[in-house]
């Protein structure tokens, strides 16, 4: 797509020879249609297959503008479209104005899941503080969205967490609970090691000791009558 006429601090005038013959704005990377030499912009030129003006006789091949044609367009004077932006300069510097330096053109976000354009002065800021802007973990270190951090703490298996079945068991990693509830706590329900003999004692871990040692003749009387 062209390069409105408005843009141009040259009279519409003087602009004609330079106009699309498809979007009818001044042309962007503009291309000559052979036979007629109408103009068009380069990208609008891949949309069709024959000179949208209708010229009589003209064969639809492209060439390049060149010449004095060409360095006449480069020397137009246009202005930035970004409001907020009074730069003027040539046609020839304005692509490299309006992409890469101008501060008030607009950008997207640089993080993926954000679909907010934000001008390029703004952009650093912005990033900074972005809910889908990607943090470290201080638990585990793995890279998560911001936006993300009270769902992953609720599952980090760094995170230090109390024991589920004793408030007074100290905290561990999150990952460590299950090993921790199979081996050491003594709130879990166990089962008596002399279970396959008889026993049929199951209880807090605590208490297992006790149970033993309590029932320690009656254990062997199981285990005789297993052989």
């Amino acid at each position: 797509m062209g390069i409105n006429v408005d843009q141009f601090t040259e009279k519409a005038s003087s602009l004609e020879v330079y106009v699309c013959g498809y979007c009818k704005k001044v042309a962007s990377a503009p291309v000559l249609v052979a036979g007629c030499e109408c103009v068009l912009c380069l990208q609008c030129s891949k949309g069709i297959n024959q000179c949208p003006n209708n010229c009589e006789g003209s064969v639809y091949q492209l060439k390049s503008l060149g010449g004095a044609l060409l360095k006449i367009y480069n020397n137009l004077q246009v202005k930035c479209s970004n409001v907020g932006c009074d730069w003027v300069g040539s046609l020839g510097e304005y692509a490299a104005h309006s992409n890469k330096d101008c501060t008030e053109s607009t950008q997207q976000c640089p993080n993926p899941l954000c679909s907010l354009a934000v001008k390029k002065r703004d952009l650093a800021k912005h990033a900074s503080e972005c809910a889908y802007r990607s943090v470290q973990c201080e638990h585990c270190s793995s890279q998560i969205s911001f936006l993300n951090t009270q769902s992953h703490l609720s599952v980090c298996p760094s995170v230090q967490v109390q024991c589920p079945l004793d408030q007074g068991c100290d905290k561990m990693m999150r990952s460590d609970v299950q090993m921790h509830i199979n081996l050491f706590c003594p709130s879990a329900t166990v089962l008596c090691p002399w279970k396959k003999f008889g026993c049929d004692y199951k209880g807090e871990r605590r208490y297992l000791e006790k149970h033993t040692t309590d029932n320690n003749a009656k254990h062997l009387l199981y285990v005789k009558k297993s052989i």
